[in-house]
């Protein structure tokens, strides 16, 4: 190999662009707070809904997609109702699910143990009316521009006679 005297310079440059180019390697970190704070959900995100709601906005949007999805339980748990052990009149919550597709799915039931000892297969009813609801619009995070997975309270009103 012919060194020559611009060999060392050479060699000085290659070592001090190296060292000064070790920062684009550097990765960036981004605290927890901030990626808690970025992901909570604010006026500007857009709620899941469905088509008929689309035209309204605020409030009206909101209750249009309660309507929507109350009126499909109720009008299933009517096309197929459930015998009761006992007199129910009792309140139960469903958590429901609507992902990044906009479909539908229950998470949990809460209701009383006397209201599930009186009617064993309301879960398995509430499951299956959930998983009948038409597909929504999902949800979308605006500040990313991803749509998301949300979740619904939804509070359902049980009164049955006891059968005999």
């Amino acid at each position: 190999m012919i060194f020559s005297h611009k060999t060392p310079l050479l060699f000085f440059a290659l070592l001090m662009l190296t060292l000064n180019s070790c920062h684009l390697f550097q990765s960036t970190k981004v605290s927890t707070i901030e990626i808690n704070k970025a992901s909570e959900w604010s006026s500007k995100d857009q709620p899941p809904t469905f088509q008929a709601c689309e035209i309204l906005e605020g409030a009206e949007a909101r209750a249009c997609f309660d309507s929507i999805v109350s009126n499909s339980i109720t009008d299933f748990i009517y096309s197929n109702p459930l015998e009761s052990k006992a007199l129910v009149d009792d309140e139960i919550r469903l958590l429901i699910q609507i992902d990044k597709a906009g479909n539908f799915s229950l998470i949990s039931t809460v209701l009383s143990n006397s209201t599930a000892a009186a009617m064993p297969a309301l879960e398995s009813l509430m499951e299956q009316a959930v998983s009948n609801l038409p597909q929504a619009i999902p949800a979308v995070k605006t500040n990313v521009g991803e749509l998301v997975s949300t979740q619904v309270e939804l509070p359902i009103r049980i009164i049955a006679q006891a059968q005999n």
